[in-house]
């Protein structure tokens, strides 16, 4: 990622130069250089629900209800794997 302070301290030298000393293209540079105040800043990213997350709220009703078997939860889910590994 070309930093703002590399365009800063790069200002006057030719853009191979630049290039080289950051190893970026030269395109790279000269856009940066050119606006620098298109230079992306990125920020903390924000957190992916898990898979998980849109049955937790059904699980917990389940273990409430004191119902601590697994394969009895997966298989009121629908699927016809867990099903059939519940019947065995």
């Amino acid at each position: 990622m070309l930093r703002r302070s590399d365009v800063q301290q790069a200002r006057g030298s030719a853009l191979k130069a630049i290039s080289k000393l950051t190893g970026y293209d030269r395109k790279t540079v000269r856009k940066y250089l050119l606006k620098p105040e298109t230079v992306p800043h990125y920020g903390p990213r924000l957190k992916r629900p898990r898979q998980f997350d849109a049955h937790k709220p059904y699980l917990q009703n389940r273990m409430k209800a004191g119902v601590w078997n697994a394969g009895c939860c997966c298989g009121s889910f629908g699927n016809s794997a867990t099903k059939a590994a519940t019947r065995l």
